[in-house]
């Protein structure tokens, strides 16, 4: 019997990903509040809103990890 845990799951699907666009030469755009796959990004980008307008600007990873981190503080089950 095989058991696959979350963290492990998301480490799986990060080396699958990571593998598969460095052979293909393909990128992958994700959304996730995962930082495993934050960790690993190229490129991240974060969305907004004031005024009921998205706006898309390019984030640090720190920035991006430090969301998650606070997200998940405040989202505590």
């Amino acid at each position: 019997m095989l058991l696959v845990t979350r963290k492990s799951s998301t480490t799986f699907l990060v080396d699958m990903i990571r593998r598969l666009a460095d052979m293909a030469n393909t990128q992958f755009i994700t959304t996730t509040f995962r930082p495993e796959l934050v960790k690993v990004a190229d490129k991240i980008y974060g969305v907004t809103h004031k005024n009921r307008v998205s706006h898309v600007n390019v984030v640090s990873k720190e920035d991006a990890l430090d969301f998650i981190e606070h997200d998940q503080s405040h989202n505590t089950d």
